[in-house]
Parts: structure tokens; C-alpha cells; sequence
């Protein structure tokens, strides 16, 4: 088929918010052409005969389909996957295992709902929110939307497109009968002057719909209830249908009914009204108590409903939702080994600061947060799910800490978060592959000449050793993301770090100390042919939350390190060479030159120049005259040190040099 497919001449663009089927029809009414005829021209497969048109074509295309269509329509694929329900609602659909969109979807169900105004507006061109069970009012003309067309009483546009028949946009199609040849006799009242059921919507009812609108446009939401953590389309809708559900419950015990249509659809009055009630619920936590007092009951579910919603819940029934059950139930699958290699052991610092602010132990605290990200819509046990990670590490620690996540204040929004982290992962491709980070050989990282050579680099003090064993737990933790204790020890490391250690020289280093290790790192990762960046941690935004709170580093400093050898090269050097040939000492070359007088020693030792000299003594005397004049004399030291005028301590230093006794006088 594919081969005899032509452009056709002319093609209408779709509009914002139609349904495929009306631009179908607009089509064929515009070409003047049946629409078994314009099917086959744009390569949809239908029968010979009978009534035209798959319910699937305002479902979801197949891929034949959207090359067909992009072929003979020229429209891009994106435009026309918008007219059906899986495009224009993309952030409500929820699959079935066979890839189908699912029964129990929000979107799922059919309404022929329509505004008079707006289809006389676009002359006769429909809107695809008006097919969801959740359309009921018009918020660009302020009315609620008409259930059936005033001539048939019947919802107009739920019946299959006429093979044989040039259609007419706006008009009704319903069958009423059979003509003379047998066909069917079509309904054909202009639905564009049907104001026989207009009814104006309050403001409480244009705010409820556009709130679902809002939610079907937007991939989270973080309205009312949903402040805490941005729930997608497909939860909002789930809690707002369970909401909307008991005042329609409350109104048919009352005896007031629930008008129907002849389909058995609840009208557009009644949803309007239910929805209203629903959405007022969730900005008004009194008017939701009230609500959930009297009607949860033990059997109400908490499948396809937010976590919010499911905690307001087991509230009402005097209960606490245990974390565990929480994360378990707040998403459905996902494969929890492909998300366990996408997170560190310990989740990422920033993550665990805004997640688990008061506890005291980081490191099981962030054990424990990554723990319960892979938990998240699975049905492993907390023993598993942290097996995924570490296996050496303290379960029973980090489990007691996912079981009392939530629990205090601080924590409100740790559960809602982590159950929008784990359905983030679950959709994007990580930079980083964990699990074979973790499994690396890290025995030659950052040995201690390295991290010597770090340190005069930056001119800083190495603090040898215990400083070079916390830059290397450093580094292992960046790339690894995994416990200080899995850090194979080197043969000179007397001591093992813990993660408080290297949180400590983390907030202590200098900013240029940090970024020569993130380098060791990238080095490291390039010798083993691994083309990652060295660290990764998802974006707040990426998930709809706030940014984290800046850091502020301040004026970290270490002690500067002290030159082995002095100034070596450099004008330094020069002027410490010249100032000793010109005899200066070295107290007075480092006055002079501002130095001290170590570097100023180091350097002439460097350059093989000798200490100079100290000074020569001013007295001389005649060791043989002291001789005679001691020993055979008999004189004393005193009587020697007044005669040659100096003081008795130099003559007996004399004498000493002469290896003469001493007798005291």
C-alpha cells in the first residue's frame, strides 16, 4: 500500500486540542470526498464496506499508520500523534503489559460532550478534551458542555464516521432511521445553534477545570495537597475522580439522583458539580477531612492515588502509613537492579542534606535514602533492595532508618520526593553507570607521591600522612559513591578513615584542592577507558522541586607549605646569587629581600655556596709566653688577663686551646 500512497494536494492543519477524527472529517467534508475514500488515500486500513473508522485511531496510531499519514499528509509525526489521546495526553497515560493504554487509565472512557459556541467559532471542529470523562465545562466561553444534541437526545459524536457519505462538520451524526436504499439515515441537526441546554458553569467549576487541564499539560503538578511533592497527571486525576466520587454518592442517598445519559454517562451538571467539590477538597484540608471522615472505609483502595492522598487516607482511619508501604504502593513497577545502577550507595550528598536533614548519622542516613529510591514501586525487601547496593553494609542500621522515614517533621516531603527521584531514573538515561563504579579496582588511586605532588602544586601543606589518606577516601567517594570503608588500604595507611573524616576535609579544603582531585579522578576514569564525568547528581528542576540552597565555601585556606629547597629558579634566586657576591650575609640578604632567612640558607646550599665565615676573634696572644708564663711562672689567669688588658675567660679559653690545666687561684 505504501507504494501507491500519494501527497495529497491539499491538507488542513490540525488544531490545538482536535481529535483526529474531526480533522478527518473537516478533511473529507473540505475535499469533497467520502470517507472510505479518504481513508484509503491516506493509507488507513478499513473495510469495504460498513461503518468507517478504529476506535484506536483517536487512541494511538500504530507505526505504519503514522508513516502513511506523514506521507500522504506532509504533517510532522509529532502533530498528528497530538490528535489522539496517547499525544495530546501523554503525561496521564498509564500502559497495560501489553503496551496498550489501560483500562484502569484516567484517560481512558468516552464522553460525546460538546460547546454550541466553540463549534460555531471553528465551524464544526471538535476538541479532544470534550472526549474525556473529566471534560464538563467551557472555560473560553464560560458554560458547561451539552451531553446530547437537542434533536435525538442522544451524545452526538460516539458513533463511527459514515463510509459512503460526504460528512458535515457540526452536524450530528446519530442514526434515526434507514432511507429508501437501505443506508442509514443520519441524525444531520447543526449542532452549532444547539442552546437548548446551555447552563453558564460558576467560578468553582471553571477553576476545577482548568486545574485538570493544568495537570494534563504539565509532567507534575504542586497544587494544594500536592505542594509537598509534584504528582503526575495520572495521580492527580486518581485523586480527584476518588474525591469527586462521594458527592455524586452523596447526592443519589440524599434521593436526588444522578441524571444520566442514554449511554449511561453521568451528565455534565453532575460532574461539574462532583469536580467542584473535589478540587475545593484539595486546597481546603478541612473541607478533605470532612470528606474522607465520611466515606473511607476499609475497602476503599489506594491503587492509581498519590502518596499524599494515600497518607490522608490512613489518617482518616486513625492510622500511619508505614514508609515501607508507602514507597511500595506510590508508583507501579519499574526494574529496580536498572535504577540500583544509576544511584550511589549513599545518595548524593546534596540529595541527602534536603531528604534527611537532622540525622546524625550521614552515611546510614544516605544508605538508607538510596535504599528506599530502589524500593520504590517494587515488591523487594529492604535486606534486597540495600543487597543491590552494598552487601557488606550494616543492614539492620539502614533499614531501621527506611522504616522511620517521614516520620518527623523535617521529613514531609522525604517520601513524595523519593517516589518522583525513582520514577525520574526510571526515565532517563544516567551519565554514570554505578554498579560498575562500584565494582572497579581503585588499589592505584591517588598514591601518596601524588597527592605530594598535589600539595606543592597548590602550595599547600601536605599534612603527610593522615591528609593524604582523606584525599584519597575523597576521591574514591566521588567516583564510587560507595562507603570509605570499601576503599582498598595501602600498605603505609596505619589507620582507616570513617565518612565523617572525609566530610570534614571536604568542607575544610581549599576550592583549588578540590578541583586538582576531581582531576585525579577524570584521570583516572580516562586510564580505564571509561567515558564518564567524574560525579552527577540530578538537577531539582529536572523533577519540578526547588533549588538546593547554595553553599556557601567561604575563605578556606590551608597552611602554606614551606619550599624544600628554597627559591629555586625564578628572581629570587638571582638576587639571594647576587647579594652574596657582592658580600652580604645572610641575615642581611633576607632583610634585604623580604626573605626568610632559611630560604635564603636552602637556596645558597643549593647552589653549593658555603656558610660564610663567622667573625675572627681580635685578641692574639703568644701560646708559648702563656706557656712559660703558667707553668713555670706559676701565674694565675687574673694576673695574666690585667697585664695583656682582657678578662681572665679569654686567657683560659687560651689555655684550653693550648691543652693546658687550669689552676685556679
Amino acid at each position: 500500500m505504501t507504494a501507491e500512497l500519494r501527497r495529497l494536494p491539499f491538507v488542513v492543519r490540525p488544531l490545538p486540542d482536535e481529535p483526529f477524527g474531526s480533522w478527518f472529517e473537516t478533511m473529507a467534508a473540505t475535499l469533497r470526498t467520502t470517507c472510505g475514500d479518504l481513508a484509503r488515500a491516506l493509507g488507513l486500513r478499513v473495510l469495504a464496506q460498513g461503518p468507517l473508522g478504529s476506535t484506536s485511531w483517536s487512541v494511538q496510531f500504530d507505526d505504519q499508520h503514522l508513516a502513511n499519514l506523514e506521507r500522504t499528509t506532509g504533517l510532522a509525526r509529532e502533530v498528528l500523534r497530538a490528535t489522539t489521546r496517547e499525544g495530546f495526553a501523554a503525561n496521564a497515560v498509564q500502559l497495560d503489559r501489553r503496551g496498550a493504554i489501560s483500562l484502569f487509565s484516567p484517560i481512558s472512557g468516552a464522553s460525546g460532550r460538546y460547546c454550541p459556541d466553540c463549534l460555531s467559532d471553528s465551524n464544526g471542529r471538535w476538541r479532544l478534551t470534550w472526549q474525556f470523562p473529566f471534560g464538563f465545562a467551557c472555560v473560553r466561553h464560560h458554560r458547561l458542555l451539552n451531553d446530547v444534541c437537542a434533536a435525538c437526545r442522544e451524545p452526538p459524536h460516539r458513533t463511527a464516521l459514515p463510509h459512503r457519505l460526504v460528512p458535515t462538520p457540526g452536524a450530528c451524526r446519530n442514526p434515526i432511521g434507514h432511507l429508501d436504499n437501505g443506508r442509514v439515515r443520519p441524525c444531520g441537526a447543526d449542532l452549532r445553534d444547539d442552546r437548548s441546554d446551555a447552563m453558564d458553569a460558576g467560578a468553582d467549576v471553571l477553576d476545577a477545570q482548568r486545574l485538570i487541564m493544568r495537570a494534563l499539560s504539565k509532567p507534575r503538578i504542586a497544587d494544594g495537597i500536592w505542594s509537598s511533592g509534584p504528582q503526575p497527571a495520572s495521580r492527580v486525576l486518581g485523586d480527584l475522580d476518588l474525591l469527586a466520587s462521594f458527592p455524586r454518592r452523596h447526592m443519589a442517598e440524599q434521593g436526588l439522583g444522578e441524571p444520566r445519559t442514554s449511554s449511561g454517562g453521568a451528565s455534565a451538571t453532575h460532574r461539574a458539580s462532583a469536580y467542584a467539590v473535589a478540587c475545593r477538597a484539595v486546597h481546603d484540608t478541612a473541607l478533605l477531612n470532612e470528606l474522607l471522615r465520611d466515606n473511607v472505609n476499609v475497602n476503599t483502595s489506594y491503587d492509581g492515588l498519590s502518596p499524599q492522598m494515600q497518607t490522608w487516607i490512613a489518617s482518616t482511619r486513625g492510622a500511619k502509613r508505614r514508609a515501607t508501604f508507602v514507597l511500595q504502593t506510590g508508583f507501579d513497577g519499574g526494574d529496580a537492579a536498572a535504577r540500583a545502577a544509576k544511584i550511589p550507595a549513599l545518595l548524593w550528598r546534596e540529595w541527602t542534606a534536603r531528604l534527611a536533614p537532622r540525622r546524625v548519622d550521614r552515611t546510614i542516613a544516605a544508605a538508607a535514602l538510596s535504599a528506599a529510591v530502589v524500593l520504590a514501586g517494587s515488591r523487594l525487601t529492604h535486606a534486597a533492595s540495600v543487597g543491590l547496593l552494598d552487601r557488606e553494609a550494616p543492614s539492620r542500621r539502614v533499614t531501621n532508618v527506611m522504616r522511620s522515614l517521614g516520620r518527623s517533621g523535617a521529613e514531609i516531603d522525604t517520601l513524595p520526593t523519593l517516589l518522583q527521584l525513582a520514577q525520574f531514573l526510571d526515565g532517563a538515561e544516567t551519565p554514570i553507570d554505578y554498579a560498575r563504579r562500584r565494582s572497579l579496582d581503585y588499589t592505584e588511586l591517588l598514591l601518596p607521591e601524588e597527592w605530594e605532588r598535589i600539595a606543592i602544586a597548590q602550595n599547600v601543606h601536605s599534612g603527610f600522612p593522615r591528609r593524604a589518606v582523606l584525599a584519597r577516601a575523597y576521591v574514591h567517594r566521588l567516583l564510587s559513591g560507595d562507603r570509605v570503608q570499601r576503599l582498598p588500604q595501602l600498605d603505609s595507611a596505619t589507620e582507616l578513615v570513617t565518612d565523617s573524616e572525609v566530610d570534614g576535609f571536604t568542607r575544610s579544603a581549599p576550592a583549588r584542592v578540590l578541583s586538582a582531585l576531581e582531576a585525579v579522578g577524570a584521570s583516572y576514569l580516562d586510564r580505564l577507558g571509561i567515558e564518564e564525568p567524574v560525579s552527577w547528581h540530578p538537577s531539582p528542576s529536572e523533577l519540578g522541586l526547588e533549588p538546593f540552597k547554595p553553599h556557601s565555601a567561604g575563605d578556606r585556606e590551608w597552611v602554606a607549605r614551606r619550599p624544600v629547597r628554597g627559591a629555586s629558579g625564578g628572581p629570587e634566586d638571582i638576587a639571594i646569587n647576587t647579594a652574596h657576591d657582592g658580600g652580604l650575609s645572610i641575615r642581611a640578604t633576607a632583610v634585604k629581600l623580604g626573605l626568610s632567612r632559611q630560604t635564603v640558607a636552602r637556596t645558597r646550599d643549593a647552589h653549593g655556596i658555603p656558610s660564610r665565615p663567622g667573625r675572627q676573634p681580635r685578641f692574639h696572644v703568644d701560646i708559648e709566653w702563656l706557656r712559660e708564663q703558667y707553668e713555670t711562672e706559676r701565674r694565675t689567669a687574673v694576673s695574666i688577663a690585667r697585664e695583656l688588658d682582657c678578662s681572665p675567660t679569654t686567657i683560659r679559653r687560651h689555655l684550653r686551646a693550648a691543652g693546658l690545666t687550669h689552676v685556679a687561684t
